[in-house]
């Protein structure tokens, strides 16, 4: 599996539609759990804030690259 989104999974995240946001999430799934591991330990709290951190600057996104 690519590690990079397809450029129309992200417009269509960018735009709103939740099929993408969803893939967009899980995508980035494995790497928020690692960093939300500490000690062995999964914080939950953690990961929860990243992955809001996430969805915001995902909303953020400017497509204007041109």
């Amino acid at each position: 599996m690519s590690r990079l989104l397809p450029i129309s999974v992200i417009t269509g995240a960018v735009t709103g539609d939740p099929e993408s946001v969803n893939e967009v999430i899980r995508n980035y799934t494995g790497y928020i759990a690692f960093l939300s591991s500490r000690y062995g330990h999964f914080d939950v709290e953690a990961s929860c804030r990243m992955e809001a951190q996430l969805l915001q600057a995902l909303f953020k996104f400017d497509l204007n690259y041109t």
